[in-house]
């Protein structure tokens, strides 16, 4: 499958086409987090709307929700909106927004425009490392 990251003003925006499996969801965070860009980013974007296939393990999904909790700490502002219609692929990321336990740091949207929204809407993500509530 293919993923390309597009960076933007404060974000980083990742587009996903044909099979989606763990690993390339697992590189597009990886491309997100080793870039030096992304300490200056605000949200991610990843839009599987033109997945046609889904092949992520449960294993996949916990190791990347882990490397997602990672990532928290040393970009605790950042958000991350998918986007998906797919069944299979909701429930996929409903099981990481619970794996990871960070309140309003992750949200799924059926359109681009609805995660927009939300991300230009909502506040910043807590600082979980401050709080003291991080996992």
């Amino acid at each position: 499958m293919a993923h390309f990251l597009t960076w933007v003003p404060r974000g980083v925006y990742a587009k996903f086409v044909g099979t989606c499996s763990g690993s390339d969801v697992e590189r597009a965070f990886r491309g997100l987090s080793d870039d030096a860009r992304s300490d200056q980013i605000r949200y991610a974007i990843f839009d599987y709307l033109d997945v046609d296939r889904v092949d992520i393990t449960d294993s996949e999904l916990e190791t990347t929700a882990a490397f997602d909790i990672g990532l928290a700490y040393s970009l605790p502002s950042l958000r991350v909106a998918s986007v998906a219609t797919d069944e299979q692929l909701l429930e996929l990321w409903r099981r990481f927004v619970d794996l990871e336990k960070l309140p309003g740091r992750h949200g799924v949207f059926p359109t681009v425009s609805a995660a927009q929204d939300w991300l230009a809407q909502s506040p910043p993500v807590p600082n979980y490392l401050r709080s003291g509530r991080f996992l």
